[in-house]
């Protein structure tokens, strides 16, 4: 028979091992869930698609004399027709081509017309509102995308062009006007989607039909059906993502060997023209690209598996600190009642009856606390979410892996603080009971001391790797990057201008509109600013060689200011020449450039000129003017890119250079309005959109400083609980030493040191691992900082004072306590 009155006055006479217990258990379990949900949601990307298991994302190793040149998520045009049609196994294909700069999109006329800066677009195939789960809201998911010229947008889209009121109106067939790089197109929307999930490695608002291709850049001096053709067979400029989807049954690893097998024999017939060029390929799930992939020109900034097996590591560190103070303080309770269960043995009590009672007492104390865990979860998740800028599943009560995984800790919790009664307490002998002993041969003090080793150890772990992440940040954002951005406000530049000429000329005229209104003030234009990713790629070669032998580099389109503004460091030559019929074949590289196409010496290259690619494989010759020092276009823990600036911007942005001094935002606005009546006014300063680019960092870095913090407060309430319990064990031995003549000092020191032999042990054994482990974390950036003194000094410092701090409290109310006092209760 349960007694709930035993057990409640039970937990009413140790309240402040309950307490202690109770809150321990609710932080770690309420941290464990969090981390989990964190984690559950960054492996449930690309899962939703009903044939996730089927479709894989084709990229490519590009190596050249055997050695890796670069490892590119993007592909040919026409590789998916030619995978469909010559490999078996695979059933399908589709692509998508990234619209790589910013566009406005317009719709109306007059004073009903809209227009907006956008940058999320890619013209796509029709299979992919097949195969990627789009939910239509309007229009037909099986002949979206079919047509030229067609687009479908998102639910999100509707809204900020149509009003929230848009499904009472009939919008499908209504026309976008596309302005921008140079072009201007008619696209007619037939088809509404809700919002592309956001656990996906793809991100669109906007999808145009990939046939539209030929005709959006047919224009001019260029036939739209010759631009068709050379889509169908223009190999060797991989600016797609190729995706297939496989037969039912078919092993994605054998196709990848057939697709490398095909290639290699169509290689052999090319070698006379490609001697040293080598190209493998490989098939990557879906649902991987998000933690496993990181290659160039990725769609999205992807996460990292080992964050998530960190995370899970920190969350089962923080459960087991729970679950050892629950350990820990349980037997000491429970030796405290050997008498208490050896006259229940001698009344008749059976082990069955005992184990009930240790049961009953962990199922309540239980049953308290997670009845408040799951409170405290739902209250505080959307709060952490926010704070710490995370995304986490949100509708966590539908998932039965939450309730699951609630269960199994509820039971292991339930074990924790039951096994040892269970086992040991409730086989007792009752005459050896009353007397105070156990009557069976275990080592109590062994196992407590094995548990708080451990505590120590991966607290020390713990803090180390949290340090090194905050150092690593730290550094990052330190670092010369190469390149000013400071004092630096960007302006989205109109889309409309559809000549290089025009926009120069606008350019001017909105720099002497901020000129009037504020002096000392240079205005610059760049197709690309520090920061940007995803970059044009332009194939480049040395005069010496042929068209066969070159090499990707990135283009960014600038004027002369922009190169002076942005303070580059010229290691030979200088700017682009004032005249524009002779700046126009120009180039500036980088010496990351340099390297890449195989100048061993920056006098190898300069003076001198550079080839450049062309249409049909054609070269034209730039001369080169300067070489820069490497800069970080990318965040530093990226490798330098290679770069070549030319002199020929007409699109990108206004870049506005200020002194240190307050920036008259409302006079440039009302400037802009009046110069581009037609534009969206849309800024940002220069640093905060380069700092962005840490934010990944950052929020793991808080992550693992916030759990970290909660994994030492735990450790702190279990050595806290444990030295009170010591002290009021050993009351009549500190009494005795007290009548000795030992001081307040000496008590406490005698608990500061009992702890601090497992400190000792804990530094030996945690320092190397929390090393090794760091190191392995640097490696992942290009640029690190190595691991110094300080970072080791500061874990062992923290965990000092909190075995001061924690030990000393529960002592300090014995040793002050008067001896006479003491050993009366006694």
């Amino acid at each position: 028979m349960i007694n709930f009155k035993m057990t409640f006055r039970f937990l009413k006479k140790n309240k402040p091992v309950f307490f202690i217990n109770s809150l321990g258990l609710l932080l770690g379990i309420v941290s464990c869930l969090m981390i989990s949900n964190y984690a559950t949601f960054e492996l449930s990307f690309d899962k939703f698609q009903k044939e996730s298991s089927s479709i894989y994302r084709v990229v490519s190793d590009k190596y050249t004399n055997g050695v890796l040149e670069i490892k590119n998520a993007y592909t040919d045009v026409p590789l998916g027709p030619f995978l469909k049609e010559n490999i078996v196994g695979i059933k399908d294909y589709f692509r998508l081509h990234f619209m790589a700069v910013d566009f406005s999109m317009q719709v109306g006329h007059n004073e009903a017309m809209k227009l907006f800066n956008e940058n999320n677009a890619y013209f796509a195939d029709q299979s992919i509102a097949k195969y990627l789960g789009f939910t239509f809201i309007r229009g037909d998911v099986n002949t979206a995308l079919s047509q030229p010229n067609k687009v479908i947008i998102s639910e999100s889209i509707a809204n900020k062009y149509f009003g929230q009121d848009w499904r009472n109106k009939s919008i499908i067939g209504e026309a976008f006007l596309f302005k921008g790089d140079n072009n201007s197109h008619l696209f007619q929307i037939e088809g509404v989607f809700n919002d592309y999930p956001p656990n996906s490695h793809l991100e669109f608002d906007f999808l145009f039909s990939h046939n539209s291709l030929s005709s959006f850049f047919g224009k001019g001096e260029i036939p739209a059906k010759m631009v068709a053709d050379m889509l169908e067979n223009m190999w060797g400029r991989p600016q797609w993502y190729t995706y297939v989807v496989l037969e039912d049954r078919s092993d994605y690893k054998l196709v990848q060997e057939e697709v490398n097998r095909v290639f290699k024999e169509r290689a052999k017939r090319d070698k006379a023209n490609k001697p040293d060029v080598e190209e493998t390929y490989e098939l990557q799930p879906i649902s991987s690209i998000h933690l496993y992939s990181n290659l160039s020109n990725e769609p999205t900034i992807n996460g990292d598996i080992k964050v998530v097996y960190f995370l899970f590591i920190i969350a089962f560190f923080i459960v087991a600190f729970t679950w050892t103070n629950l350990a820990n303080l349980s037997i000491g309770l429970y030796l405290d009642r050997l008498k208490e269960f050896g006259i229940k043995k001698v009344v008749g009590a059976s082990r069955r009856s005992l184990t009930i009672q240790f049961l009953q007492e962990s199922l309540i104390q239980n049953l308290l606390v997670f009845g408040l865990t799951i409170a405290l979860y739902a209250t505080f998740l959307p709060i952490v979410s926010d704070h710490l800028s995370i995304r986490m599943v949100e509708n966590w009560w539908s998932y039965d892996t939450f309730w699951i995984e609630l269960l199994i800790l509820f039971v292991l919790s339930i074990c924790a603080t039951a096994m040892y009664p269970i086992l040991v307490l409730s086989s007792l002998n009752p005459s050896k009971a009353l007397k105070g002993k156990l009557g069976v041969h275990i080592s109590r003090a062994g196992l407590k001391d094995l548990l708080i080793g451990i505590q120590f150890t991966i607290s020390i772990v713990l803090i180390t790797f949290t340090l090194v992440i905050y150092k690593q940040i730290l550094f990052l954002q330190k670092k010369d990057i190469g390149v000013s951005i400071e004092n630096k406000l960007v302006i989205s530049a109109p889309k409309s201008i559809m000549d290089a000429g025009d926009f120069k000329r606008a350019l001017q005229v909105f720099k002497n509109s901020v000129l009037s209104v504020k002096e000392n003030v240079d205005v610059s234009a760049s197709t690309f600013i520090p920061g940007h990713s995803k970059l044009w790629d332009k194939k480049m070669v040395r005069i010496s060689q042929d068209a066969n032998e070159s090499k990707m580099i990135k283009e960014i389109g600038v004027d002369r200011n922009y190169i002076t503004d942005m303070k580059f460091n010229f290691l030979a030559g200088g700017n682009f020449a004032e005249n524009p019929s002779k700046n126009k074949s120009q180039v500036i590289l980088n010496r990351q450039a340099l390297k890449v196409l195989g100048f061993e010496r920056i006098e190898d290259a300069y003076p001198g000129k550079v080839g450049v690619l062309f249409g049909a494989g054609k070269i034209g010759e730039c001369e080169i003017v300067g070489v820069i020092e490497d800069f970080h276009q990318r965040a530093p823990k990226n490798p330098y890119d290679p770069v070549a600036f030319f002199c020929n911007v007409r699109t990108g942005f206004f870049v506005l250079t200020f002194a240190n001094e307050e920036i008259p935002l409302k006079a440039i606005k009302e400037n802009w309005q009046r110069t581009f009546p037609d534009t969206p006014f849309e800024f940002f300063f220069l640093e905060d959109h380069y700092e962005r680019q840490y934010a990944d960092d950052k929020q793991f870095a808080n992550v693992a400083g916030i759990f970290t913090f909660l994994a030492l407060i735990i450790a702190a309430m279990g050595v806290f609980g444990l030295t009170n319990y010591m002290a009021v064990r050993r009351i009549k031995e500190i009494t005795l030493r007290k009548i000795v003549g030992a001081s307040i000092g000496d008590i406490l020191m005698l608990f500061v040191l009992y702890f601090l032999k497992f400190m000792v042990l804990a530094m030996l054994i945690g320092i190397p691992m929390a090393i090794l482990i760091g190191n392995r974390w640097l490696d992942n950036y290009a640029f690190r900082r190595e691991i110094s003194l300080d970072i080791i000094a500061m874990p062992i410092l923290v965990m000092l004072f909190m075995v001061a701090v924690s030990s000393s409290y529960g002592s300090l109310k014995i040793a002050i306590q008067n001896p006479v006092k003491s050993l009366k209760r006694e």
